[in-house]
């Protein structure tokens, strides 16, 4: 839901400065609107221009960063009978979160997901495990990672997984 309105804010946010850059601007280029406004604005033409100028370039960056650094990330992934679905990379985080859960019940294991080019990339940072046992340990998510992905999602092209170990605490 978040990640619903806070777009939806920031869009708000950019039109308001966007059509107030836009008004000083006209403001200062009416003379019958200007006439209507206070007797300061009349005479401050140029510092009316700044702030219309400088409230359209606010406006203008909200855009271009919303555009640039809230684009979804989504998968392409074709199906047998030729059909393209698109998933979002929620819905791998969500999958991951589980598995994790599952195989470390009382431990929180920090881990994202990131799309890029169509190939899936999975980090985690795992709990302490002893070095004789990570070995066997990676194969089996690795494995099980390769199961989740194919069975569930239909997902069986290449993947990274990048995996790290927690230290030992005394």
């Amino acid at each position: 839901m978040n990640q619903f309105f806070y777009p939806l804010l920031t869009f708000v946010i950019s039109l308001f400065f966007m059509v107030l850059g836009l008004l000083s601007i006209l403001v200062q280029a009416s003379p019958h609107v200007r006439a209507e406004f206070a007797a300061f604005i009349e005479k401050d033409q140029l510092f009316l221009s700044l702030f219309g100028i400088g409230c359209l370039a606010i406006g203008v960056a909200i855009i271009f960063y919303l555009r640039t650094n809230l684009k979804k990330s989504y998968l392409k992934i074709n199906s047998k009978n030729n059909h393209a679905y698109f998933l979002d990379e929620n819905i791998f985080q969500e999958y991951m979160h589980d598995y994790w859960k599952q195989l470390f019940p009382k431990e929180e294991v920090p881990s994202s997901i990131l799309i890029k080019k169509n190939k899936i990339v999975i980090t985690a940072d795992l709990p302490y495990i002893p070095s004789a046992k990570q070995k066997a340990l990676l194969a089996r998510i690795n494995d099980d990672v390769k199961k989740m992905l194919a069975r569930l999602l239909g997902y069986q092209q290449e993947y990274v997984l990048a995996l790290s170990f927690q230290k030992e605490t005394s």
